[in-house]
């Protein structure tokens, strides 16, 4: 399917961003007159009678997926008695390998994640530092990125590049062992050694899977570069639902614009997406009076059976003391920016410099509508998203502006910290610095770190919902 030359014209309606419960199922609410109300978008539930049959459930999947799956030209042909749940039928239908996106969950876990911000598990977010990465096909050690605040990893006081060693005595070399570090249960215990930044030795830390409260905002600050320029730096890890992410996100902006900002670095290293509504706040708040209310955002195109819902959202309107009105910004990108995120970068770029630092993102340029039956939460791509200037199809990612610098787990985030460092170096020199992706060394990797690693997944992320 193509991306922008599968349709005409758009239909320009704006669209109300918001979540919407009703009788505890989510539904799509405001704008776009009935652009969204098609049956196909938004199939009716099956009765709590039709919830008790697996074959109920699975003919409702798959007529919802041939409705309005993106790709539901190229739905495979697969049994659906060949599958024992609902949910390995659902990933047998994903359109592969094109579709690494698609998911579904619990609704419990779907309201939890993704409004009320809250995961089960220890607080960490892990990643393979690509610094060691090789062209064999192992991604790197494992290590932590970042640790949620009031954590159990946080109490126990894991940081930043900490070195995974083992679980529960096992090395981090298969998926299995890897599984164990994202509990189904709370209470479940888990012990890691670990090997702090710099130290020889390793250290061993015993956790118990709990709620843990995800901080969108993850740091703020204003710092000052070597030419006296006043940047704002923003580590913004979550899209999640304006309920929970709004407030934060705008006491942020209205503190940059007080202190006379004069460039913003916005960290998206590890943010995997969420709410298209947060991402267009966020993107209108940098821009400010260049876009408000009035720009096109972006446009959405949906499959050949929903044609007539293509449309366009405009960037909203956002208070005058949240606006920074900046004509470029810096951003920070890993190969975990995905989806919201790279639609922020994407949608920006036909209106201010957008100054993108670190590594190519993941590379999702689709989305997805969440729809409820039966309490599960089903999320399959159904449209694909372009900016103002009709660009998009970024499946291989969004390259970065100045050469490829990777992330430095070795330093907390803030100024010591090399990807950032690059940014600030941008900011005093007036153009990209010359590379310091190789400033830094590797460490002796010790005998318990060496070999085949296995890759860390990014579990309920990469997802752009549109409500």
């Amino acid at each position: 399917m193509g991306m922008v030359a599968k349709k005409g014209a758009w239909r320009a309606v704006a669209l109300r961003a918001a979540v919407c419960l009703l009788a505890g199922l989510l539904v799509g609410c405001g704008g776009g007159g009935d652009s969204l109300q098609s049956s196909a978008l938004n199939p009716a539930p099956l009765s709590a009678t039709q919830c008790t049959s697996i074959d109920a459930q699975k003919s409702w999947l798959h007529g919802y997926m041939v409705g309005a799956y993106y790709w539901s030209a190229n739905l495979p042909a697969v049994d659906p008695a060949a599958y024992g749940s609902v949910d390995d039928y659902f990933y047998a239908l994903r359109w592969e390998p094109t579709d690494r996106y698609s998911f579904t969950m619990s609704e419990q876990d779907y309201l939890a994640q993704f409004q009320a911000g809250q995961t089960l598990g220890y607080g960490i977010a892990w990643t393979n530092d690509p610094v060691y990465a090789s062209s064999a096909g192992d991604p790197g050690p494992i290590r932590v990125a970042y640790v949620e605040s009031g954590s159990p990893a946080a109490t126990a006081g894991v940081t930043r590049g900490d070195t995974l060693v083992s679980v529960n005595g096992a090395a981090p070399t298969s998926a299995a062992v890897i599984d164990l570090l994202y509990p189904t249960q709370a209470g479940t215990p888990i012990t890691l050694e670990l090997r702090p930044t710099g130290a020889s030795g390793t250290v061993s830390v015993a956790l118990t899977a709990a709620t843990v409260t995800n901080t969108a905002v993850f740091q703020s600050q204003v710092l000052t570069a070597s030419n006296g320029r006043k940047v704002g730096y923003l580590v913004f890890n979550q899209f999640l639902a304006p309920s929970t992410t709004m407030p934060m996100l705008r006491d942020t902006f209205r503190g940059f614009r007080q202190a006379g900002l004069q460039d913003l670095v916005l960290d998206l290293r590890y943010n995997g997406g969420g709410y298209v509504s947060m991402a267009n706040e966020l993107a209108a708040m940098i821009a400010g009076t260049q876009v408000n209310g009035s720009k096109t955002f972006i446009h959405y195109l949906f499959n050949d059976r929903n044609a007539g819902s293509d449309y366009s959202e405009y960037f909203v309107t956002v208070g005058g003391d949240t606006m920074l009105s900046l004509p470029r910004v810096f951003v920070l990108t890993s190969v975990r920016t995905a989806s919201a995120s790279e639609l922020v970068v994407n949608a920006l770029k036909p209106y201010l410099n957008v100054i993108q630092i670190g590594a190519t993102s993941y590379g999702k340029p689709v989305g997805q509508i969440p729809t409820v039956s039966c309490g599960q939460m089903f999320a399959p791509i159904v449209f694909e998203t372009v900016n103002a200037a009709g660009n998009g199809g970024y499946f291989n990612g969004i390259a970065p502006s100045c050469t490829t610098v990777l992330d430095d787990l070795d330093h907390p985030l803030g100024a010591s910290e090399a990807v950032l460092g690059q940014a600030m170096a941008y900011v005093a020199q007036g153009a990209c610095p010359v590379s310091i992706a190789s400033a830094r060394s590797k460490r002796t990797v010790g005998p318990t770190e060496a070999g085949v690693h296995a890759a860390v997944p990014d579990p309920m992320r990469n997802r752009a919902l549109l409500r």
